[in-house]
């Protein structure tokens, strides 16, 4: 039923899934796995895809589906191993990825991620893998003074490096 209503909507090209920041349950991250199976056949011309909140416990081998795919932004951090993000370079026009950090998702006071989050799948192999991108960015959202102190873990500098660098 839910393949249906997506399919009504046509000519989408640009999708921002916006999932719960916190903890979810078991039947929310099956209904997750679920949607984003069915996106890439529901909308096989996808061009802009958005995962914001807590996808950590999602694999990302869904993108495979997406072969128009340009642009990709989520926060670097899925339940896909770095190896298995690494066929994001599969994805022909793929040239826009960006990492915005997930600040709900972030011990703020000692700069680890909360123990329901998984691994980083994003890491500087990946993006020598998926090269040549024409733009990669990495975002840090702060959303209060709480925040203030949040940054990336070190595992991102070397990102920072490689387009320093160049």
């Amino acid at each position: 039923m839910l393949s249906e209503s997506l399919g009504k909507l046509k000519n989408v090209n640009r999708f921002t899934i916006r999932a719960l920041p916190d903890r979810q349950s078991f039947l929310y991250r099956e209904f997750l796995d679920q949607f984003l199976d069915i996106l890439g056949p529901a909308y096989p011309s996808l061009r802009h895809l958005g995962l914001e909140g807590n996808f950590h416990h999602q694999s990302l081998s869904f993108l495979s589906s997406l072969q128009e795919l340009r642009s990709l932004s989520f926060d670097g951090f899925s339940a896909s191993l770095p190896t298995e993000t690494a066929t994001l370079s599969g994805l022909p026009h793929l040239t826009n990825v960006s990492l915005v950090s997930q600040h709900s998702v972030l011990t703020p006071t000692i700069y680890i991620h909360s123990s329901f989050t998984k691994r980083q799948s994003f890491t500087a192999d990946v993006l020598l893998a998926i090269n040549p991108l024409t733009s990669f960015s990495i975002t840090k959202r702060n959303h209060s003074e709480e925040l203030a102190g949040l940054h990336f873990t070190p595992k991102y500098y070397p990102l920072y490096t490689l387009r320093t660098a160049a």
